[in-house]
């Protein structure tokens, strides 16, 4: 079905205190056909939710004053039936798949172009998802109230129904192109493909074994745990058996057995000649449907592979190899959006500078070959004590960096210490040496007047405590005559 032509009989809510990308995703949606609304203040947000009862909300991750899944659940206690389309960077996907397997969510990344283009077809996919709930809705009505009027094969009809007409190659092209996950690409693999069910099982090369990630035509919760292992069986075996259409036994045994699949087929799903995963469907299919098929399944395979080639390039641009956290290049791009986003919001940002104690000293007693572990453990848990919107990147040689949206410098300082606790607990040099980090806190706009100033005075705090025997946190004070361009509360205790 072409949705848009439905598009009128849909609200759809876009919640932005940041007024940049919320002016470019209602415009977007505005011109796709739906009835759509702009929220910059949330106060606003309960008497819109009200009055309008969209059937969409559009809103970003990192702008949220609560956690993800108290704003979700907030909002489906007012309205169950609502959905949402969440804005976020890839390290948050993570905290919305939940919401992607349970159907009423799509997650768009903030990382890339066309911003718009993307929020507005991730629109689209719900607001059908929604028709089609309605629309067999009403098929159980009419088969509960009036039995007598239906013909035998009205009653055949399965409760969910999918369309039938294929789009054109250039809008699913464009459709991949727009996926910002892979499970994304594999969504809308499911539904050009018009088969169900059908399965999408990962491989783990570790363990040689599959197990389940996403469905079409069954309820997420019926493919929780499903999976195999090869037991017996090499890698190479395996990929030998999969290229000439040999199902392997274990995973037949879990399609039959588990699955209910009478005639199980299944196609590999490669990517730089690594086996990703598998597809298992019924091999029960007309040669329409199975033409159709595996024309899909070829363009799914070379958006798929691009994807993840995509992602690479993104990464290595992105990415300190030696830590896999954010490195200085991508760090000093998000100190000064995060600072000009503090401004518009009236929000504060801080930033912690994080050094390990004695570094040059444990990395002569330990050698080079202990370098990076040392590194990469502290850059653990950093992370693991980071909320989902920071950015925590390694901005100089022993030298990490937090930035914290939505953070004064009192709260900084809790999370400082907290930082530095977990370190000194946990940290254990392989020689036994054990292990503390200095950490220098700075904030804007109440310590500092910009971007540059935050940074280098969280430096200065930073090279401050450090030299004075380190494993303690300092805060950086404002300058004399500084004057905070607004101004941040911060409540009592």
């Amino acid at each position: 079905m072409r949705i848009r032509e439905h598009a009128s009989k849909f609200c759809v809510l876009v919640l932005a205190t940041d007024a940049d990308w919320g002016a470019e995703a209602k415009s977007a949606i505005s011109q796709a056909g739906y009835e759509n609304y702009l929220v910059t203040d949330k106060t606003d947000l309960v008497e819109r939710l009200e009055s309008k009862n969209p059937h969409v909300i559009v809103f970003s991750i990192s702008e949220l004053e609560v956690s993800l899944n108290q704003f979700i659940e907030n909002i489906l206690n007012q309205n169950p039936e609502t959905h949402f389309v969440a804005l976020g960077l890839s390290s948050q996907f993570a905290s919305f798949i939940d919401f992607l397997e349970h159907g009423i969510g799509e997650f768009v990344s903030f990382e890339k172009e066309n911003l718009g283009l993307k929020i507005s077809t991730s629109v689209d996919r719900l607001c059908e998802k929604i028709y089609y709930i309605y629309q067999n809705e009403q098929l159980l009505s009419d088969l509960k109230s009036g039995p007598e009027v239906l013909t035998p094969e009205i009653k055949t009809v399965p409760i969910i129904s999918q369309p039938l007409e294929i789009p054109p190659l250039s809008s699913r092209i464009v459709a991949y192109q727009s996926a910002s996950s892979r499970e994304d690409l594999i969504q809308k693999f499911f539904e050009y493909c018009h088969i169900q069910p059908i399965y999408h099982f990962r491989f783990l090369s570790s363990v040689l074994s599959f197990v389940s990630t996403q469905a079409m035509g069954v309820h997420p919760q019926e493919i929780q745990g499903v999976g195999c292992q090869i037991e017996g069986l090499a890698l190479r075996d395996l990929s030998t058996q999969l290229s000439l259409g040999v199902i392997p036994v274990p995973i037949l045994q879990m399609a039959q057995q588990t699955l209910k699949l009478k005639n199980p087929q299944l196609l590999p799903l490669y990517v730089s000649s690594q086996l990703e995963g598998i597809l298992i469907f019924s091999a029960d299919l007309d040669l329409v449907k199975k033409e159709n098929l595996m024309n899909e399944f070829s363009l799914f395979a070379l958006a798929f592979s691009y994807f993840d080639l995509q992602k690479k390039i993104e990464l290595l641009e992105v990415q300190d190899p030696a830590t896999e956290v954010f490195n200085r290049k991508y760090y000093d791009i998000k100190l000064i959006e995060e600072v000009e986003r503090a401004l518009r919001i009236k929000q504060a940002v801080s930033v912690m500078k994080i050094s390990i104690d004695d570094f040059f000293e444990i990395e002569q007693v330990l050698g080079d070959s202990a370098h990076d572990l040392l590194l990469k453990k502290v850059a653990n848990l950093i992370l693991k004590s980071s909320r989902t919107n920071d950015c925590v990147a390694r901005s100089a040689q022993n030298e990490f960096s937090v930035l914290m949206p939505h953070c004064h410098r009192q709260g900084a300082l809790l999370r400082a210490e907290r930082v530095r606790r977990i370190v000194e607990n946990s940290m254990t040099a392989e020689s036994g040496i054990k292990v503390s980090v200095s950490i220098g806190i700075s904030e804007y706009p109440t310590l500092s007047g910009s971007a540059a100033a935050m940074e280098e005075s969280a430096a200065k705090a930073l090279h401050h405590i450090a030299s004075r025997g380190g494993n303690k946190i300092c805060l950086s004070k404002a300058p004399i005559d500084h004057a905070p361009e607004f101004e941040i509360l911060i409540e009592p205790g």
